[in-house]
């Protein structure tokens, strides 16, 4: 038993110590990597008591894939979409205790994935708390453009990870002024 255990633990150790600190590599023309900068502003003194989830959906096939936003990640990473043009056509929030949804918009988010690149989408994702009295704190989240602060925090996480150099950067990315001005190539 004692033996299976330390087995378990070398096996498990470096895939959770890693993997967050590595990117995958393309390994096919089919691989597309998306990533969603998040940004977390609380104003009060109350932990964030939910998360967003959000709908992709392939403008060419018209299926839908869900993801979850969580303030306590500094990006969400997408491996698994095909290169294409996709819009996000829905956000929904979640409370955490309960898993009940609250409200929902429709933000309407275009962009597209190319083979063997990196797609940093051209809005960030902002969670907010903010206090509406005394006793209530409120939780809201959107999607905003990126300011240049936003724009050099996730270029400076993402190219500390190993494994980014893997990736071309999408034509998407590079069509963005505010991102431009960080791609080094």
């Amino acid at each position: 038993m004692k033996r299976t255990l330390i087995i378990i633990m070398l096996v498990l150790f470096p895939v959770v110590f890693f993997s967050c600190s590595t990117f995958p590599v393309p390994e096919s023309d089919t691989d597309a990597l998306l990533i969603i900068p998040i940004k977390a502003i609380n104003e009060t003194e109350t932990d964030y008591f939910g998360k967003y989830r959000i709908r992709i959906k392939n403008e060419r096939t018209n299926e839908s894939k869900y993801y979850i936003l969580s303030p306590d990640k500094n990006y969400l990473r997408i491996c698994s979409l095909e290169p294409g043009s996709y819009h996000i056509t829905e956000r929904t929030f979640i409370y955490d205790k309960s898993g009940k949804t609250g409200n929902t918009a429709t933000p309407n988010i275009r962009f597209s994935l190319e083979s063997r690149s990196l797609t940093i989408l051209s809005h960030v994702f902002t969670f907010k708390m903010i206090k509406k009295s005394p006793t209530w704190d409120s939780m809201y989240g959107n999607f905003n453009a990126p300011t240049t602060e936003d724009a050099g925090k996730i270029f400076s996480i993402l190219f500390a990870k190993e494994g980014i150099e893997q990736w071309k950067i999408s034509s998407f990315t590079k069509k963005n002024d505010l991102y431009s001005e960080f791609i080094k190539e």
